[in-house]
């Protein structure tokens, strides 16, 4: 007979082979994303592919979503985007998507590090006409931040280490305190 000590969650059954550090590092964003951002960003976690990506969804119309293997990356990666509506009710209550705060995320990360604030924008993941595969919107996200220019389809794309988990957490808190000056009675 098992008890719920001995039960292992569906989050610990999808990252029970990767390594121990990584497993620490999942494990640890997840809880920032699901109690530290939960008044505001109010995430919902979801699995595909039989647990091999993890999806963090906020009605405010983005994601934080892990690969834990990709045929794109070896050994996995990490990304940041916004979410687009397919349906048409959809469309018609939001347009392709919820308000893009990127740029104001950015700008407000700047405000204590313009230099990461730079690194993480020259990281959005440019379209290289992924078209074709499912769920690529094959470079409608148009932005411009310092002078530069992207066009995207996969957000911030970050690596499988203790640097980029801390970023990505960084940029998240960044979407947070955008968030939280346009609706401040969250």
């Amino acid at each position: 007979m098992n008890t719920d000590k001995e039960k292992k969650s569906k989050l610990e059954i999808a990252i029970q082979d990767l390594a121990p550090e990584l497993k620490k590092e999942i494990l640890k964003i997840d809880e920032y994303l699901l109690k530290d951002m939960r008044k505001n960003l109010k995430f919902k976690r979801t699995f595909e592919g039989e647990g091999s990506r993890i999806s963090y969804v906020s009605p405010w119309g983005f994601r934080y979503k892990l690969y834990l293997s990709s045929e794109d990356v070896a050994g996995g990666w990490h990304n940041i985007s916004w979410i687009y509506y397919n349906t048409q009710r959809e469309r018609q209550k939001y347009g392709k998507h919820k308000p893009d705060y990127t740029v104001e995320a950015l700008n407000k990360l700047a405000e204590e590090s313009p230099e990461l604030a730079n690194e993480l924008f020259n990281r959005m993941k440019e379209c290289v006409g992924c078209r074709g595969r499912v769920g690529c919107t094959a470079g409608n996200s148009k932005y411009e931040y310092n002078g530069k220019k992207r066009t995207l389809c996969c957000g911030f794309a970050f690596k499988m280490n203790h640097s980029d988990f801390e970023d990505a957490k960084k940029m998240i808190k960044a979407i947070n305190d955008v968030v939280e000056t346009i609706n401040p009675t969250l």
